[in-house]
């Protein structure tokens, strides 16, 4: 009798299409991607079939596969370090920075290893979910990558159901060759660039704050977005330099127009060699520091680019801070390897690298165990426990309450409350009088790559517009992320209820630029896709909230708090239930009270001007060449004088507060 064999393809390419011709028919093949040409061809010739991986599935006790994803990702990342043995390749000069450079190398095998375990997993899924049927032989056939060799052994060992096997690599030594290439590459662009450039010179050899720009960092300014803190700390703008490092957003005349406007400077930051002067000196003085060699292996080269790739940066890194004197790098990538890499710049310059959370963390994630900053602005005890649970390092942690809200709950401008006010009356006009309860619907954002896949959160809208229509005395509003709610409504069935929802008066979708805390002043509670960070947004606006954990974040610190059933809801009839408790007065559903001094320490909405005063401190000490740990400790004291010790420590000398028991709680259970 003839085996079934199952063979799942990370790329199918022309190649492998033609190999896929000679295989037994009673071969099962599947693929994840393709060549743009084999999307053509297979269209003719349906031999195997695509399966797109989706980060956001559940296993089969219905808990999300991330925990999983990011368990393996850490797991891995250390066997393979201590097997490729990298503690040893430390460039001269290193010394004192061993433990940033290793954290440099773990979070760059990381970022090799992370998307190929999201498939794996999830082809692995596919079968204990039964998915898809069982077979006598899986097999992964995967693509050539750095340390492939070790990471698929490491594999076949823990995942024994799944023959995991590398396609030979023809060009395996020539794109080794190309990789040395682009490094001298840089050096020759470096020299042409210097005839073309048209960003910020520091001809004055001004002291500066460097903050990465984004899209729409101007889209809430100066009440929230990325300068949260900037208006508050009263820096002249002059001494604000807005660099670009993105792939999503080239600098260009236009931008660098309307960054001029604000009086504030701009700088291209694609890579810092075009700020070198003397680029070729700086790479032969990179050739001479890091480690060679010892055989012409894949291993033994691909550990020697590694190290000239990362070390030519930092010191390309540390020249372009020294000509614009940038003292301060406010920064929000996640902790990749070219975000340690110039976060150990600044360090190795005396400066200081500043970072702070954007939303509320649900997840363990690998990638912060590489982590380090020199200071962390933190929510509160919940935002600590996370950054002590993955042994990220820092030098000072301020706890400052939110700084990532809407700066709703505190405008000073007159103007601005009576805006708020005039739009919260015009739809709130729009809901009909009779309603018993209005529903604040607060997504969020989705896609192959998010822990939300966009069917789910179709089911999710699905499930709760035909229960809101089943009900009715009830509304509600939708406050969608971003754009979300436009794909969403494409949807036929949502589109029917929305229709039959509106001619009743009985919903309205609200712009996606509404603050949170607007849309809660409409409504009665809101209804959140998972804990998300909208909803405790709301309940820090004094609203009531409740979470449908659709995610499958069965270790949330909200669990260990026994928040089942309070705040926190499986099933639509759950859901149903606890709404219908709420209207009768059950005061438990959605009452955050006794919870939300570990999401904010202060809950007074000022945490930006916390941080703006810090920044600004800061920036005055440092401009002024003030030693950096007299700075330090003298803005601690100040902190501390103000509003407590326990809200600003150093590394290592936390509080053993209920944040760091209930992550350090999480973390041990996934790991069992």
């Amino acid at each position: 009798m003839m085996k079934i064999k199952h063979i799942w393809i990370e790329k199918l390419t022309v190649i492998k299409f033609l190999w896929i011709l000679s295989q037994s028919k009673k071969t099962q093949i599947f693929y994840t991607s393709s060549s743009s040409l084999v999307d053509i061809i297979i269209k003719f010739f349906p031999i195997a079939k695509f399966i797109q991986p989706e980060k956001g599935i559940l296993d089969i006790k219905g808990r999300a596969m991330i925990y999983e994803t990011e368990k393996g990702t850490y797991k891995y990342v250390l066997e393979m370090y201590n097997l490729l043995s990298l503690s040893q390749y430390l460039p001269n000069g290193m010394n004192l920075f061993e433990d940033e450079w290793q954290r440099i190398f773990k979070s760059h095998l990381d970022s090799l290893i992370k998307k190929k375990l999201i498939s794996i997993f999830f082809i692995k899924q596919q079968y204990e979910n039964n998915s898809l049927d069982k077979v006598d032989k899986i097999s992964f056939i995967g693509e050539s990558f750095m340390f492939d060799d070790i990471f698929y052994k490491l594999l076949n060992k823990d995942v024994p159901n799944i023959n995991f096997i590398t396609w030979p690599d023809i060009f395996a030594w020539f794109s080794r060759i190309v990789q040395l290439l682009k490094v001298f590459a840089l050096v020759v662009y470096s020299w042409c660039y210097k005839f073309f450039r048209y960003d910020y010179k520091n001809k004055k050899k001004k002291a500066h704050i460097f903050e990465e720009h984004i899209f729409n960092i101007f889209d809430r300014y100066p009440e929230a977005g990325h300068l949260f803190w900037f208006e508050s700390s009263e820096i002249d703008p002059k001494d604000l330099v807005l660099y670009f490092d993105r792939a999503d957003l080239k600098i260009n005349r236009k931008l660098i127009r309307e960054i001029d406007d604000r009086r504030m400077r701009s700088v291209n930051m694609t890579h810092p060699v075009i700020h070198v002067d003397h680029p070729v000196k700086l790479l032969i003085n990179t050739f001479k520091a890091v480690k060679c060699f010892k055989s012409f292996s894949y291993q033994e080269v691909d550990i020697w680019l590694t190290q000239i790739k990362y070390f030519f940066k930092i010191n390309c890194f540390r020249e372009t801070f020294r000509k614009y004197r940038c003292k301060i790098i406010h920064q929000h990538q996640e902790f990749w390897p070219n975000t340690l890499v110039m976060a150990l710049a600044i360090r190795m310059e005396k400066g200081v690298f500043v970072w702070n959370h954007w939303s509320v963390d649900h997840f363990p994630v690998s990638y912060f165990h590489w982590g380090f900053a020199d200071i962390v602005f933190s929510w509160g005890k919940y935002n600590d426990g996370y950054f002590h649970c993955h042994d990220f390092s820092y030098k000072y942690l301020f706890q400052t309450g939110l700084i990532a809200g809407d700066g709703n709950l505190n405008i000073n401008n007159t103007k601005e409350k009576e805006k708020e006010r005039e739009r919260e009356k015009k739809f709130s006009q729009r809901l009909s009088n009779d309603l018993n309860l209005v529903v604040n619907i607060l997504d969020s954002t989705y896609g192959i790559t998010n822990q939300n896949s966009f069917y789910s959160m179709i089911y999710f809208y699905k499930e709760i517009l035909g229960m809101i229509y089943n009900h009715k005395s009830w509304g509600a509003t939708i406050k969608s992320k971003g754009k979300t709610f436009e794909k969403i409504i494409c949807n036929k069935e949502i589109a029917y209820y929305v229709n039959l929802l509106k001619n009743e008066n009985r919903l309205v979708i609200l712009p996606s630029d509404l603050k949170v805390s607007t849309s809660t002043n409409i409504s009665d509670i809101s209804l959140c896709y998972g804990i998300n960070s909208a909803g405790v947004i709301a309940a820090l606006s004094g609203s009531k909230s409740i979470y449908w954990d659709l995610p499958g974040t069965l270790e949330h610190p909200l669990y260990y708090l026994e928040k089942k059933d309070s705040l926190i809801f499986s099933t639509i009839d759950e859901i149903v239930q606890a709404l219908e408790k709420f209207v009768l007065g059950n005061q438990k559903i959605g009452d955050h009270d006794d919870c939300l001094n570990l999401f904010d320490t202060f809950r007074d909405d000022q945490g930006q001007k916390r941080v703006g005063k810090i920044m600004s401190r800061l920036f005055s000490d440092l401009k002024n060449n003030l030693d950096l740990e007299e700075s330090f400790n003298k803005i601690k004291k100040e902190y501390e004088d103000e509003w407590g010790k326990k809200l600003v420590y150093a590394f290592g000398e936390g509080d053993d507060h209920k944040g760091n028991y209930l992550w350090h709680q999480v973390q041990k259970n996934i790991k069992k």
